[in-house]
């Protein structure tokens, strides 16, 4: 009599191991700075000081009359920001805005235009809009690094102080929403970094 050795039982499969969601991290907030280097920080109609910086934010007044800042602007990409000023009558209006690629060498890859109106009416109004604008423009091209010089022109009655902290504020209002009682959206994407053109001097109210 022959014995049918027993078969020996299958091992059930072990069911995979689902690894747990991380949960979200708050986007960091802006990391704005003065700048470093042997140079004047950043002198009125400088270069864009800032190495890997992906976009650059100049203003230009009513008529086509260009700041220091875009006047530099305008030598680095030869010629493409007064080209756009007589392109776009409207551009130096109030809040205006125009997102120009540059195709020459030297500066930012893309520069975004904003208007500040007549420049003997400057005034905190139009730098708020202005910031605003380029804020709205950004969004769509979402860059890591900004160089941003709209705080160099700086009304009669106001300080450079004031204008930087001003401008550090409106962008901080236009990519983030804040109340009492509700936290900042953890799944919103982190803003670029931006990089105030400005003098140590301001720093601190930058910081505020």
């Amino acid at each position: 009599m022959t014995t049918t050795p027993a078969t020996p039982k299958a091992k059930k499969p072990s069911s995979p191991r689902v690894a747990k969601k991380a949960a979200p991290t708050p986007p960091p907030m802006f990391s704005f700075k003065a700048g470093t280097g042997a140079v004047a920080e950043v002198t009125a109609g400088g270069p864009v000081p800032t190495k890997g910086c992906d976009v650059a934010v100049v203003a230009v007044y009513k008529e086509g009359e260009l700041t220091a800042a875009a006047k530099r602007a305008d030598v680095d990409t030869e010629g493409l920001v007064a080209n756009a000023c007589k392109t776009d009558k409207n551009l130096g209006n109030a809040g205006s805005c125009r997102v120009v690629f540059n195709t020459a060498k030297a500066g930012a890859p893309v520069y975004v235009l904003v208007g500040l109106d007549e420049a003997d009416k400057l005034n905190t109004k139009t730098l708020r809009k202005a910031t605003s604008a380029a804020c709205e423009a950004l969004k769509g091209l979402k860059p890591a690094k900004v160089f941003f010089a709209v705080n160099q022109e700086v009304p009669k009655k106001s300080s450079d102080k004031e204008i930087a902290a001003l401008c550090a504020r409106t962008i901080t209002e236009s990519f983030y929403s804040f109340s009492a009682c509700k936290k900042q959206d953890e799944d919103a994407a982190a803003p670029p970094a931006f990089e105030l053109a400005c003098t140590k001097s301001t720093q601190e109210a930058v910081e505020k």
